[in-house]
């Protein structure tokens, strides 16, 4: 009869790694795998340096039999929590091992495919429109019975300021605002900006990200007329860079004070350069003061 302190693993049962074990049989195995960890020494000491924020810990692999006892265990008890089918120790290593190989595969199709679209580049004779095509991967195979399908590039939207070099106009009280009213509300909520670095000519007003400069977060309280380069007023030109995600915007910030009527509404809108045509996206209440966000030419 099996006792309460022991792992299927530890009964040395004919076929054990090939039963899916029950959730005691994963609990206890999992206790098991921590119970060996803590008494050799070796792992053990690879365990405390990495709580310190030393050395990579324990790194994983299908061959070391602990490794992978906890991971069939821990995979089969998370599976019964979300209902899905749970495997054996013998199964859930073949997965285990698939998953590297399979990345490293996926990996040189997609290689493959960007070699192929360069390829007709260089080749020329073709306008660089029609020889960029970028490749859907389908699951299902198309009527022609096709998995791959090359697609036109679409030429970039005047309205959007990612795909296009266009600056955005935008209209501000720059004697009331502040640097962090700017960077929160204006380039991460309404422009979708992740890690802002803020230029002003040749000074940076603020920065995030990896090698940020610390110091500057000083700024974020100034009023935006009162920020070092001579600050931030009417017809003011402001540089945004997001290294994260590769992006540079160019700001040309007006001063405006605005009205009683336009500060009750506490209405944005975003127009596509004439501040007289109608906007085409209206957001009320995306801050808590007027801007009229619009795309110069």
């Amino acid at each position: 009869m099996r006792r309460a302190s022991e792992a299927p693993s530890a009964l040395r049962e004919r076929g054990w790694d090939r039963k899916v074990w029950d959730e005691a049989d994963s609990t206890r195995e999992l206790a098991r795998c921590v119970h060996e960890i803590y008494h050799k020494e070796e792992l053990r000491e690879k365990v405390m340096a990495a709580a310190k924020g030393e050395g990579d810990g324990l790194q994983f692999d299908k061959d070391d039999q602990i490794a992978m006892n906890f991971v069939a265990a821990a995979s089969n008890l998370r599976s019964r929590v979300f209902q899905i089918p749970v495997q054996s120790s013998y199964e859930a290593k073949g997965v285990a091992g698939n998953i590297i190989p399979a990345i490293a595969t996926t990996n040189a199709i997609i290689a493959g495919l960007q070699v192929m679209e360069a390829l007709k580049i260089l080749k020329g004779g073709v306008a660089i429109g029609e020889a960029c095509r970028y490749t859907y991967c389908l699951r299902e195979p198309t009527r022609k019975g096709l998995y791959l399908l090359p697609t036109p590039l679409e030429k970039p939207a005047k309205s959007c300021f990612v795909c296009n070099t266009s600056t955005l106009e935008l209209c501000l009280d720059t004697e009331t605002l502040t640097l962090a009213d700017l960077v929160e509300r204006v380039l991460k909520q309404r422009l979708g900006v992740n890690e802002p670095t803020v230029g002003l000519g040749a000074t940076t007003l603020y920065e995030e990200g990896d090698g940020a400069d610390d110091r500057l977060v000083v700024n974020l309280t100034k009023l935006l007329k009162d920020l070092p380069g001579g600050g931030i007023k009417d017809d003011t030109a402001v540089e945004v860079e997001d290294f994260s995600q590769d992006l540079t915007v160019k700001l040309n910030i007006f001063h405006k004070t605005f009205d009683e009527e336009e500060e009750r509404g506490r209405q944005g809108r975003v127009t596509d350069g004439d501040r007289n045509q109608s906007p085409l996206i209206h957001v009320k209440q995306v801050t808590d003061w007027p801007v009229v966000l619009g795309e110069g030419a």
